[in-house]
């Protein structure tokens, strides 16, 4: 999602807030970048109505597949870890996340992913 960059100062925490934040992920070029984009991950049932949000990332400009595709699979394993089960990820068709499903071996031809080939 598309933010107006800012960069605000937390009283409490004594923190700038507004700054590129991918966890270990963050590329070394954006580690003092001001952030335009949120990436949230979210986990939704299939049977009932709540839905969990996994992690929110602050990045500049949109994450690239390379760094998407180590987020989905953290997240997946940590998902299950919890003792939930992660049937399927939807995203939308931008080339970022199209790059990500690339590289997981999947497409229009392959829409799915085994599980002992995934990553």
């Amino acid at each position: 999602m598309k933010l107006s960059p800012s960069i605000k100062f937390d009283k409490n925490t004594l923190e700038f807030v507004g700054f590129t934040d991918i966890g270990k992920y963050t590329p070394p070029d954006q580690e003092n970048e001001v952030r335009d984009h949120s990436l949230m991950v979210l986990y939704q049932p299939f049977q009932g109505s709540w839905i969990q949000a996994v992690g929110a990332f602050l990045t500049r400009s949109a994450a690239n597949g390379d760094v998407l595709s180590q987020i989905v699979l953290e997240a997946v394993v940590l998902i299950e870890n919890s003792g939930f089960y992660v049937d399927c990820i939807t995203t939308n068709g931008a080339s970022w996340n199209l790059k990500m499903w690339d590289k997981f071996g999947v497409s229009e031809d392959k829409p799915f992913c085994e599980r002992a080939h995934c990553g």
